[in-house]
């Protein structure tokens, strides 16, 4: 059961970066100014940092209020403008469920604060697919995260950073990015020395 609560989990957060930040609440609360992002996380029961822009460039374009599983996140949109590449920052108060990491996980040491980057492929796939004997090994070792429901076969590299500090569970995300491991460790260590 945990492992497709994983599953469901990690489908879930790929299916925003696809679609875009999306309002999962009963009463979405979205923004697009960052001038009014403190207005719209003050009612969480954490206390979140976060950038209005990094310094490789990627800017801030939009945040939402996410409520998924009982727990409430915040999840903030940036984009660099030259590139039109699009990354994700999510926080919450909660963590999720541990999942298995691909064996290429690198970690990096900030002060106290372990971040943790990884990389794998996301398989969307119809729902009568039949996994093969490959897909379920790549699952197993946390390389692959299939998600069922698309209308063909389609692949996409995920790129993330997660870690934890003082109470608050951060995962900085995106799709098909040009950035490296370093580049994407750099960003965070911007948001934890904010």
């Amino acid at each position: 059961m945990r492992k497709y609560a994983q599953k469901v989990l990690a489908a879930f957060l790929a299916v925003l970066l696809l679609c875009g930040l999306c309002a999962c609440a009963d009463k979405p609360k979205a923004i697009t100014e960052f001038n009014q992002l403190a207005e719209l996380a003050a009612g969480l029961d954490f206390a979140p940092k976060y950038l209005q822009s990094f310094a490789n460039g990627f800017q801030f374009t939009s945040a939402e209020l996410i409520e998924y599983d009982g727990a409430e996140s915040l999840a903030l949109g940036y984009r660099e403008p030259q590139s039109g590449e699009e990354i994700s920052l999510y926080m919450q108060g909660k963590p999720n469920a541990e999942e298995a990491l691909p064996p290429d996980a690198q970690e990096q040491q900030v002060g106290e604060i372990l971040l943790t980057y990884y990389s794998r492929t996301h398989k969307f796939v119809p729902t009568d697919y039949e996994p093969t004997a490959a897909d379920e090994a790549a699952v197993e070792a946390g390389s692959l995260l299939i998600s069922f429901g698309s209308s063909e076969v389609e692949e996409q590299l995920s790129s993330s950073v997660s870690w934890q500090a003082d109470g608050v569970y951060y995962q900085l995300t995106g799709m098909d990015l040009s950035l490296s491991a370093e580049e994407m460790l750099t960003m965070a260590t911007e948001i934890i020395e904010n």
